[in-house]
């Protein structure tokens, strides 16, 4: 499998922040070399302070997920 150059560089961890839980699943808010970023993930939940990878992004949000490329 090769990976462009994009998905290269975007195979990078995040931390989530707040979100992805019962009231906004899929979205929420990551950090990532000390900035918030909004993000989604087709993995509905994921526990504040977890680790998860950036898999992609989409205008101002990434898109995060466990997938590693």
């Amino acid at each position: 499998h090769v990976r462009s150059r994009r998905q290269r560089q975007m195979c990078i961890r995040d931390r989530i922040e707040t979100g992805f839980d019962e009231a906004s699943p899929g979205r929420g808010r990551v950090n990532y070399r000390g900035a918030s970023w909004d993000a989604r993930s087709a993995q509905e939940h994921f526990a504040t302070g977890a680790l998860t990878t950036i898999i992609d992004r989409n205008g101002s949000n990434l898109v995060v997920g466990d997938k590693e490329l």
